[in-house]
């Protein structure tokens, strides 16, 4: 995928420190986080790439508490994209069904492309998917979909490596047609690891219940 320079004239013109990743004499804007939080709050899956924003787990989950407070605020985010400023973060955001899809940078990137990844990242899921209701169950049933386009779509550094869902979604299919998904997925950390088992208890749980 070509390189692009988004808002670089603008950030010079009104003096911010850019903090752009430069790679081969081309710009390219970065990802600070990509974030997947169910309706109540909890966290599905999380990347953190900007760690001097994110120094801690509390820290993140006081971030993530208040996205998800500003994006109840926004009508309509299964059929839009929601975009707002939070401090020193520009947010994305996209509905679907039970879940929330969070892309955020620093407050001088360009919201456009940061609206092609977060429609990118769901797009690819949904064609993954096979059209399965883009929903919490669903996700956290087939976990390893979800880790392994988070790892294509944007590096550790944040960034951005595909905006197209047609190449990204190609990828993952052929790499789980001719390998053992288990052997693809990114290493967890065991606090992640733990919370995604946890968290996929609790959704059965609460199906039982019903």
């Amino acid at each position: 995928m070509a390189q692009r320079n988004y808002g670089v004239e603008r950030n010079k013109r009104e003096g911010k420190d850019p903090m752009w990743f430069v790679q081969k004499g081309q710009i390219q804007p970065m990802v600070s986080s990509l974030v997947v939080l169910n309706v109540e709050g909890e966290r599905i899956l999380a990347r953190y790439t900007a760690k001097e924003l994110f120094p801690s787990f509390d820290v993140e989950k006081k971030f993530e508490s208040e996205m998800l407070k500003k994006s109840q605020t926004i009508p309509d985010l299964e059929e839009n994209i929601g975009v707002f400023e939070h401090g020193q973060h520009i947010v994305v955001c996209r509905a679907s069904e039970d879940l929330l899809f969070f892309v955020t940078s620093r407050i001088y990137e360009n919201e456009v492309i940061l609206s092609e990844v977060l429609n990118c990242w769901a797009d690819s899921l949904v064609k993954v998917l096979k059209n399965l209701s883009l929903n919490e169950l669903n996700l956290l049933q087939h976990y390893e979909v979800l880790l392994l386009l988070v790892d294509e779509l944007v590096d550790q550094e944040g960034v951005i490596m595909e905006t197209d869902s047609n190449e990204l979604s190609g990828r993952i299919e052929f790499a789980m047609y001719s390998t053992d998904p288990r052997d693809l997925i990114p290493e967890l950390t065991e606090q992640g690891f733990s919370h995604a088992l946890q968290t996929a208890k609790q959704h059965l749980a609460r199906t039982i219940l019903k």
